[in-house]
């Protein structure tokens, strides 16, 4: 009998011993299932937090650097752009033969010549009367960019009609006569061309 109370005392604290590693055991299956559930929102917060540094990475790859320069060239770059946009335009009323192209490296200007199968080539092969069309397209061009800002009532041309054919003179002077009427500036020419 004794040895049966014995048993049943043993096997008491058996029970006992399991009870508590079983409650042990719930209590770190509930903390493990409280420790994943921060995991989870941890993770989804990082993924939000990774998709704005995509943004944010991209940004400064296109236009960020610690001394600006990348900005800069971004900025420049855009400006380019639209003051080639105005150039072909107003070049566009000079000669039907040139369309002007952003630079290849930082170097000149590229102008696409329409007579020869759009071939490219840099405006520092182009004659002196061609290089005048040019330069009068873009200072025509820079004029009405900077005409949107500030008003502009003057516009200057010195010299370089005298290296025009009388061809490319007289669409010069229409483009000018169209420019004066239709932005009511004043357009004054400074050449020795007696034409003029």
């Amino acid at each position: 009998m004794q040895s049966l109370e014995v048993f049943i005392s043993e096997q008491k604290n058996i029970l006992e011993n399991h009870q508590e590693t079983i409650t042990k055991n719930q209590q770190l299956i509930k903390r493990d299932d409280e420790d994943r559930n921060k995991v989870k929102s941890k993770e989804k917060a990082i993924s939000k937090l990774n998709q704005e540094l995509e943004k944010w990475a991209l940004l400064n790859k296109m236009i960020g650097d610690a001394n600006g320069h990348k900005f800069a060239n971004f900025a420049q770059g855009l400006t380019l752009q639209n003051l080639l946009a105005y150039a072909n335009h107003r070049l566009s009323n000079l000669s039907d033969r040139y369309l002007l192209d952003k630079p290849e490296n930082d170097g000149a200007l590229i102008v696409i010549d329409q007579y020869q199968g759009n071939t490219s080539r840099s405006v520092t092969t182009l004659s002196g009367g061609e290089s005048f069309l040019i330069s009068l397209a873009l200072a025509l061009a820079l004029s009405e960019m900077a005409s949107k800002n500030v008003a502009l009532d003057c516009l200057f041309i010195d010299e370089g009609f005298g290296t025009l054919d009388p061809e490319s003179l007289e669409s010069a002077l229409n483009t000018l006569e169209k420019l004066q009427s239709e932005s009511q500036k004043t357009v004054g020419v400074i050449s020795h061309v007696e034409a003029l």
